[in-house]
């Protein structure tokens, strides 16, 4: 069975230099699984990798700022992406920190009952109203609850318009769904820094540079352009802050500091989804270089094949 490479992580790490040079080595082609990196024009807050890598990158920066995307989208097309790659004898390399997008992968998912506008247009604008959906949800889905973040407004949404579609709670679904499996073997490698104080002090410098880098800008043109500041696009990390603070209603100090804590919140998230992964090794960054974390990766590689 063929097999596909996935370096996992969290935001921050070092994801991407590592993805680059494991996929040179591997002759191997990348293909993204950041939520983030998939919408058009979000390049600096979402730290997209540079144009001129030598390395051709897929799902990247093809999704508008007004559309929704999700995981079974996100396997649905990578496998076919995985399938040319293949074709071309070239080795798959996954790289990225959406743990979901990546065990909907490598795990395989449930066919997902099909949307209906009027109820999520009913949802949204019970939402917008300040209804509690997420109290609502725990009465009619307990199981789904508690795999749901209270902030997490999508995911809510979501679980109750397929209750509401079929009268079925989606943790029943879950069970019951039809299961695609991937069709091939998945090696996963995990990028981490130790002590977690390193990576937060990383992910928040990190932060810094975004801003120096013109952040700030990206999103006032945006905003120039019509993009509406609720948009799908802009619920990407940081960008919700620097959309208040430009509207007036938050000041940039505070607007920092908010996008600072919410990294460290989404690190912690993150590294509580890897351990649902079967990852092969995990390797600390903070203990080897680039070059030797490559070598490392090259080796678990050669030992699978």
């Amino acid at each position: 069975m063929n097999k596909i490479l996935v370096i996992i992580g969290p935001t921050a790490v070092g994801k991407t230099s590592i993805g680059i040079e494991a996929a040179k080595r591997l002759n191997g082609e990348i293909i993204s699984a950041d939520s983030r990196q998939l919408y058009r024009h979000l390049d600096i807050g979402t730290a997209k990798p540079p144009a001129d890598t030598g390395i051709q990158h897929h799902l990247v920066d093809f999704l508008e700022l007004d559309k929704r995307f999700n995981a079974v989208k996100f396997a649905e097309l990578a496998r076919e992406t995985i399938q040319n790659i293949f074709t071309n004898s070239k080795i798959p390399v996954i790289v990225g920190g959406t743990g979901l997008y990546i065990k909907s992968l490598t795990s395989g998912f449930f066919k997902g009952v099909s949307s209906d506008k009027k109820t999520r247009a009913e949802l949204n604008a019970r939402h917008k109203a300040g209804e509690d959906l997420y109290a609502e949800l725990e009465i009619v889905d307990p199981v789904a609850v508690k795999k749901i973040h209270p902030n997490n407004y999508v995911r809510i949404q979501r679980a109750l318009e397929v209750y509401y579609i079929t009268g079925k709670p989606i943790s029943s679904f879950w069970k019951e769904g039809e299961h695609f499996k991937p069709g091939f073997e998945s090696v996963i490698v995990g990028l981490t820094r130790l002590p977690r104080k390193a990576l937060y002090e990383r992910a928040e410098a990190r932060v810094e540079r975004m801003f120096a880098d013109g952040w700030i800008k990206e999103v006032h043109d945006l905003l120039e352009k019509g993009v509406q500041p609720d948009c799908p696009g802009f619920e990407a990390l940081g960008y919700g802050e620097i959309v208040k603070f430009l509207r007036g209603e938050m000041e940039l100090p505070e607007a920092v500091l908010k996008i600072k804590q919410a990294t460290r919140h989404y690190i912690k998230r993150q590294f509580t989804f890897f351990k649902k992964l079967e990852v092969a090794e995990w390797l600390d960054l903070e203990r080897m270089s680039g070059k030797e974390a490559v070598g490392r990766i090259e080796k678990i590689w050669g030992k699978r094949e």
